[in-house]
């Protein structure tokens, strides 16, 4: 048996970072993926990703960055205050690259009207790291608040 995902798309959010009462950070943002062959058509997934890789897309990938993201399908059902029984599906990301060099990223930043970057080395285009490369030990998640581990995403 196979349960393995391989998808290359923009960020349609702004990825989030949190940590659960056990101490685990977990980061989840969701991903839109045009059809191939029909480029106004596209698909949307919901990603989360855990410890390293978390750390990872909230310090370097923001809204409309192009990723690629490695994992896994899963799904789980989980019951709303009110009674409602939710069904999800969502992509368990292993690994999520950039791919974008850091230049065509301050680019589509400034054409979005956002920041424009940090004018650190911007003349040079160069590859973010990977999300399986070892973070500095001064690095931290951009936004840090207690979840529920059975809802990521904050649903209920």
């Amino acid at each position: 048996m196979l349960n393995t995902v391989v998808l290359v798309g923009r960020l349609c959010t702004q990825p989030e970072s949190k940590q659960t009462t056990s101490g685990t950070t977990v980061g989840n943002f969701r991903i839109a993926v045009n059809r191939r062959g029909k480029s106004d058509e596209a698909d949307f997934f919901n990603v989360v990703c855990f410890e390293k890789t978390a750390q990872f897309v909230a310090q370097y990938v923001d809204k409309g960055a192009l990723v690629g993201v490695e994992g896994r399908l899963q799904s789980r059902t989980y019951q709303k205050e009110n009674g409602d029984n939710v069904h999800v599906v969502e992509v368990i990301a292993n690994s999520v690259q950039a791919l974008e060099s850091k230049r065509e990223a301050e680019q589509r930043r400034a054409q979005a009207g956002g920041n424009g970057g940090s004018g650190n080395g911007a003349g040079q285009a160069r590859a973010l790291p990977r999300a399986d490369a070892q973070p500095a030990p001064t690095q931290q998640p951009q936004a840090s608040t207690a979840i529920d581990e059975d809802d990521p995403f904050g649903d209920d």
